[in-house]
Formats: structure tokens, C-alpha cells, sequence
């Protein structure tokens, strides 16, 4: 990954942190083998440089990979930073010690550190003193002159026999290593790193938990300050929402009063309509009674006289050709006359036969004319009847009083809604501000209780944040500021008195545990 900053950004201390990790990673896969022989696969690699054979053991895949190059186009950037690294400097004072204990080669680290030959300048008389390294963790590599260097002390250095503080390269070292046996057993060091690994998960835990609680402190600290500051806001939108509840109430009650207008008007234009409506019924009740009455005397009684004429003339026809009937000429007449009598009654036979049937005709006209009178007089009661209804229904309607109309008018709609809009912003705004007020109602003095190593913990009176109090919501003129004082500090009185006796003077001068009480006692 590349890396890229100023001086003093914290570049070397990233660096510092990612080979920290690194090795704890590697660190954890050692101590997973229940034998360290098995970091090696069993697998040998081998070539010939000169007269020497070279032969390396082939370590497991996944305990490889842990390396780090630090590259720049900067050597005297890359140099700082891998001499920082393991010098002991880097190491803050409360853990040298440890460090010191963890003896992870410093001779052979203090050794690489040191400058070039001809770079040192002793002072006359002084002894050369490399400078101290608390681990062979880094070196500086690169051309061959650094790289000649590092394998010279890194692996064949060998001690002088005069020095008291000789030290070895790792060649002898792992060949000492490899004729004696190893100072305490695998297995107890390894449960020693297990020992030390859920010490640091512990304690990372409990610095998270302690950075999480700060942080809800912090988040509760801003929200608090957040809703104190919105108290002047929030009272502004109450009052600004209260003038828009007003102009709208104002605006409903003028659109109520001109539907109420409207309404009597169409009450007065029902009347006046169903006044018309009387007199024209009883005209037409008055005209249909004397129609009916001039068909009754007239068209009808003519045709129930031209009925009874013409079934009389009917019957008196009937009568003769009977009697004509009973007059036949017998044989005898008929031979005397030589048929002539018999001619003659046929044709007189035939005469009368039709007169019967003229009459008969005559008789269904009269008898058709008398049911055409005898409809129209019906059709005239019925009119007469219609009329005389709806002229009851009328004198009824009249006699018990129209009622007013129920009127859809848009505008008194619209008005409605826009004061149930306007009372659900009172409302709101309302509820703002008390959950403002409340928030902002600093605890007892001493009261806030440490978050250290408390997940997640919050003071009791930190809940106010997130939930309004209850109870109906009043405006802000008609209700105390309990738990203030007009300085807009908490008062320094007891709560001496029980809620029972909280007067709206006695809130103003009580601490906030009881200025809540009051506030619910006022508020409901």
C-alpha cells in the first residue's frame, strides 16, 4: 500500500502498528501447530553457489507472507524510518521493561543500527557504543554495500573473545540452538501467548466499551446543547403556529357564518317555493274538480242517455223481426201465391235484420263514447286527487316549517381543513417545545454518572432526549417554566413540599426533580 504525508503526520507509527499486527498474526499461527517442527512441509530446496551447496527447509504457505519492504524514492526518509522502528527510543518508557524481557536478539538489532565504519566519529579516548535496539525487527537493505553489511553482522558475525558484551550472528546462534534443548517446552509457551493474547482482548474490549460510552456521552452532551439551543425555536414555531390556528379559526367561523347565510336562503327560497307550490295545487285541484264535474255532467250523462236510447231502439228492433220471425208464410201460402208471399217475407226478414244490426252498432258507439266519458272523468279525479295530495303535503310542510338545508360549501370545507391542519401544527410545535424545555433541564448537581467501561450507558435523565413528557399539551404563556428561574438556572431550594401542594408559585422555586412533578401536575 502506499503511504504518503508530511513530517510528523504518523506514517512511522502506522508502520509501527501494521508490524505489530503482523507479528501477533504469525505469532497466532505458530502457536495453532501443537508441534513447532511442523511449520516446516517436509519439502527441501537445494542449488550450489561456487563450492557451497545451499540447502533451505520449505516452510508451510501460511506462515509465510509476513514480510515488509518499506521502498522510497526517498533514502534518508526509508533509512529514518527502519532505524526508528526497532531502536529502543521508539519504545515508551513504562514499556521498557517488558520490552527488554521480550529479548528478541537487541545485540544483533544494536549491531545493524550502527553506523558505517567510516561514518563514526569517536571522541578521542571514548569507546564506540552502538546505539541500543530492543529488537531485530527491521534493517536497512537495498544496495550492496547495506545488503554486504547485513549478512557480514546479521548472520556470520562472531564474538570476540575480550568482549565482555560479545554476541553472536543467527548462524551460531540457531546452531547453538540446535545442540541444546530449548529452555521451557512448547506447549508452555505456547499457552503463555494464549494467556497474554485474551489479556489484550480483554482489555480491548473494555477500551471499546470505554470509547463507545464516551462517544454516547458525547453524542448526549451535543443533543442536550442541540435542544436547549431549540428552545427559543421551538417556542417561536408554537407562537407562529398559534397565530396561523387563529387566522384560521377567524377564517371558519366568517365561511360558517356565510354557509349559515346561504343556507337561510335556500330555507326562505324552499318556502317561497313550496308557497307557490300550494296555491298552484289548489288551482289545479279546483280546475280538475270542475273538469271532472263538466264531464260528469256533460260528455257522460249525453252518452249514458245515448246508451239507454239506443238499447231501447235496439230492443225494439229485436222485438219486431221476432214478431216477423213468427209470421213465415206456411206451404200452403206459398203454393197459392206461387212463392211471391214467401219473397216478401224474406226481404222484410232481411230489412229488419239489418235495422237489429245498425241498432247494435249504434249501441257500442254509444256504449264506447260513455267508457271514453267514464275515463276522462277518472283521469280528472285522479288529477284531482294528485293535486289534493301535494297540497296536503304542502300545507304540512308550511304548517310545520321548512327546514334549513344542510349547504356543501367549498370554502368552509377548505377552512375546516386548514384548521385541523393548523391544530395538528399547534400540536406539534407544542410537543417540540415541551420536549425542548425538558431536554434542556440541566440534572441535579452531581447527578450525570460516569460512562467508563459501560457499554452503551446513559444517565436516567438523559432518556428526556428521546421521549417528550406525557400528558395534554398546554401552550407556552399559560404554562410554568418549572425547574428555572427567570436567570435560567436551576434554583438551589428543596423539595420540601409533596406535589400535592405545587401552586404555580411554588414551581418557579423548586429543584428540577420536583419542577418535573409540577409540570405534569400543571400540564394535565
Amino acid at each position: 500500500m502506499g503511504v504518503n504525508g508530511p513530517p510528523g503526520t504518523g506514517k512511522t507509527t502506522m508502520l509501527r502498528d501494521l508490524i505489530a499486527a503482523l507479528v501477533a498474526e504469525r505469532a497466532r499461527r505458530l502457536a495453532a501447530l501443537p508441534d513447532p517442527r511442523q511449520a516446516f512441509t517436509g519439502r527441501q530446496l537445494r542449488w550450489k553457489t561456487g563450492q557451497y551447496n545451499r540447502v533451505v527447509n520449505v516452510w508451510r504457505s501460511d506462515l509465510a507472507g509476513f514480510e515488509v519492504v518499506v521502498a522510497s524514492a526517498n533514502n534518508g526518509a526509508v533509512q529514518n524510518v527502519t532505524d526508528e522502528i526497532p531502536a529502543a527510543a521508539a519504545i515508551a518508557e513504562f514499556w521498557r521493561e517488558q520490552a527488554a524481557a521480550v529479548d528478541y536478539f537487541p545485540a544483533i538489532a544494536g549491531a545493524l543500527l550502527a553506523p558505517e565504519p567510516e561514518a563514526r566519529t569517536p571522541s578521542p579516548g571514548a569507546a564506540p557504543s552502538p546505539p541500543g535496539a530492543w529488537a531485530l525487527v527491521a534493517a536497512r537493505l537495498g544496495n550492496k554495500a547495506n545488503r554486504g553489511r547485513f549478512v557480514n553482522t546479521f548472520w556470520y558475525h562472531t564474538p570476540d573473545e575480550q568482549d565482555e558484551d560479545a554476541w553472536s550472528g543467527l548462524l551460531s546462534v540457531l546452531k547453538t540452538y540446535e545442540q541444546t534443548a530449548p529452555e521451557r517446552p512448547w506447549s508452555e509457551a505456547v499457552a503463555d501467548f494464549r494467556a497474554a493474547e485474551s489479556r489484550v482482548e480483554a482489555i480491548r474490549a473494555k477500551r471499546s466499551d470505554a470509547y463507545r460510552a464516551v462517544e454516547e456521552r458525547a453524542e448526549l452532551d451535543r443533543e442536550l446543547a442541540r435542544l436547549a439551543a431549540a428552545v427559543p425555536a421551538a417556542a417561536e414555531r408554537v407562537e407562529t403556529a398559534r397565530g396561523r390556528r387563529d387566522v384560521a379559526v377567524r377564517v371558519e367561523r366568517e365561511r360558517t357564518e356565510e354557509a349559515e347565510r346561504i343556507a337561510q336562503e335556500r330555507r326562505l327560497e324552499a318556502e317561497r317555493v313550496a308557497r307557490r307550490r300550494r296555491d298552484a295545487a289548489e288551482r289545479i285541484a279546483g280546475e280538475r274538480q270542475a273538469e271532472a264535474e263538466r264531464i260528469v255532467s256533460g260528455r257522460r250523462a249525453n252518452a249514458e242517455r245515448s246508451v239507454r236510447s239506443w238499447e231501447a231502439e235496439l230492443g225494439r228492433r229485436w222485438q219486431a223481426r221476432a214478431a216477423h220471425q213468427q209470421s213465415r208464410p206456411g206451404w200452403w201460402e206459398w203454393l197459392r201465391t206461387l212463392g211471391a208471399a214467401n219473397g216478401r217475407w224474406s226481404r222484410q226478414d232481411k230489412w229488419l235484420d239489418t235495422e237489429v244490426h245498425a241498432a247494435r252498432r249504434e249501441l257500442d258507439a254509444a256504449q264506447a263514447g260513455l267508457d271514453a266519458a267514464q275515463r276522462e272523468v277518472d283521469t280528472a279525479r285522479r288529477a284531482v286527487a294528485d293535486a289534493e295530495r301535494d297540497l296536503a303535503a304542502v300545507t304540512r310542510l308550511l304548517a310545520d316549517g321548512v327546514p334549513t338545508p344542510n349547504v356543501t360549501h367549498e370554502p368552509l370545507l377548505a377552512a375546516r381543513r386548514e384548521l385541523a391542519r393548523a391544530d395538528q401544527e399547534v400540536t406539534a410545535a407544542a410537543r417540540a417545545l415541551a420536549a425542548a424545555e425538558s431536554a434542556g433541564t440541566p440534572p441535579e448537581a452531581g447527578s450525570p454518572p460516569s460512562t467508563t467501561g459501560l457499554p452503551g450507558s446513559q444517565p436516567p435523565w438523559a432518556s428526556t432526549i428521546r421521549t417528550p413528557p406525557g400528558g395534554p399539551i398546554v401552550s407556552a404563556a399559560s404554562r410554568p417554566r418549572c425547574g428555572r428561574t427567570r436567570s435560567g438556572t436551576p434554583p438551589a431550594a428543596t423539595c420540601s413540599s409533596p406535589p400535592s401542594r405545587c401552586t404555580r408559585r411554588s414551581c418557579g422555586t423548586r429543584p428540577p426533580s420536583c419542577a418535573v412533578t409540577c409540570r405534569r401536575l400543571w400540564t394535565s
